[in-house]
C-alpha cells in the first residue's frame, strides 16, 4: 500500500521508461495526470513486491494489459492493483489467484441506486448505509478481478456472507483490509485460510534499481 503523491516530471519519465512500450504508450495517452500517477505508483508497488518475493532481475518487462483480461506478468506470481483518491494498493500471491479493491468513502453512496450490480438481498443488507455499500462493492470487485473478469461481470458475483462469495461456480474467500474509516478495501482469493500481510511502502522504497 502507498499513499497517493504527485510525481515530479523527471521521476514520472523514469518510471514510465521502466514499463513495456505498449503500457507506456497507454499511460501517456491518459489526459488525467493524477490517474496516470496512481497507475505508476501501482506499478512501483508491484515491482517492490516482486523484489520482496525474490524476483530481483526480471522487473516489469513482461507486464501486459490484455484488452479483455486482467494485467499479468510472465512470472509465477498472481497480482492485483487498485487505487482511489489517496490510496494505491497492490496484492501479490505466489500460490493462488488474487484480487483487491479499495474505495474512498468520501462520497456517501447507497445501494438502492445499483440495482444492476447488487442483488435484492445485497441491497437489503446494505440498506441506507454507505459503509455497507462499499463493503459489498469492494468484495464483489475483488472477486471478479481475482477471477480475471471485468467490472461488467460484477453483478454475477454473489456475496454469501461477509467472508465468502460465489462467482463462476467457484467459492471465493474475502478478507477485509483495514485502512481506517475513510477507506474500505477487500482482498479475494480461492484459498480459505489465507494470511494477509499488509505493508505500507515508503516513497523512497518505490525506486529500487530497475
Amino acid at each position: 500500500m502507498a499513499d497517493e503523491v504527485p510525481l515530479p516530471p523527471a521521476l514520472e519519465r523514469h518510471w514510465l521508461d521502466a514499463l513495456p512500450a505498449a503500457r507506456r504508450a497507454q499511460l501517456l495517452a491518459w489526459p488525467d495526470a493524477r490517474a496516470r500517477h496512481r497507475s505508476l505508483l501501482g506499478s512501483r508497488l508491484l515491482l517492490n513486491g516482486l523484489h520482496a518475493c525474490g524476483f530481483t532481475t526480471q522487473g516489469l518487462a513482461s507486464l501486459h494489459y490484455p484488452s479483455n483480461g486482467k494485467p499479468a506478468l510472465d512470472l509465477p506470481v498472481a497480482f492485483s492493483l487498485s487505487y482511489c483518491e489517496g490510496r494505491v494498493l497492490c496484492a501479490l500471491s505466489m500460490d493462488a489467484a488474487i484480487g483487491v479493491d479499495v474505495e474512498s468513502t468520501a462520497t456517501p453512496i447507497r445501494a438502492a441506486g445499483f440495482r444492476h450490480y447488487l442483488s435484492a438481498a445485497e441491497r437489503h443488507w446494505a440498506g441506507e448505509s454507505p459503509q455497507r455499500f462499499y463493503s459489498l462493492w469492494t468484495r464483489k470487485e475483488a472477486v471478479v478481478k481475482a477471477a480475471g473478469a471485468g467490472l461488467a461481470q460484477l453483478h454475477l458475483a454473489e456475496t454469501l456472507d461477509q467472508n465468502r462469495a460465489r462467482y463462476d461456480d467457484r467459492l471465493w474467500h474475502t478478507l477485509e483490509i483495514a485502512l481506517g474509516p475513510q477507506y474500505v478495501a477487500h482482498l479475494a482469493t480461492l484459498r480459505s485460510k489465507s494470511k494477509l500481510l499488509l505493508e505500507q511502502a515508503r516513497f523512497s522504497e518505490l525506486n529500487p534499481n530497475d
